[in-house]
């Protein structure tokens, strides 16, 4: 699943984060948001966010949230340190991320 969800992910963000939010089994939607996030970070950070956040398992989720604010950082990092502000990720993580706009 994770070859169609990278896929779909990278022609149409919207609609991909869409189905795998109905996904029924919080590991196997884990596991998609996980694949989309990593397929969408670059180029439309702004799906992958939302998509970090609402992956369940803790690790996977701060893990997301970190690759996410990372590459968004580049792109617009006023936008990214804004939503990063917004997340569950540790200060420490946090921190480090902020230390590379200064």
């Amino acid at each position: 699943m994770n070859s169609v969800v990278n896929t779909w992910a990278s022609q149409e963000p919207a609609a991909a984060g869409q189905w795998i939010s109905k996904l029924r089994d919080e590991t196997v939607r884990d596991n998609a948001y996980e694949s989309y996030v990593n397929s969408t970070s670059r180029n439309f950070p702004e799906y992958a966010a939302t998509c970090a956040t609402a992956i369940t398992d803790q690790k996977k989720r701060e893990n997301a949230i970190y690759n996410t604010a990372s590459n968004w950082i580049r792109a617009d990092s006023t936008a990214a340190l804004a939503w990063l502000a917004t997340t569950d990720l540790p200060d420490n993580r946090k921190q480090e991320l902020e230390k590379r706009v200064k």
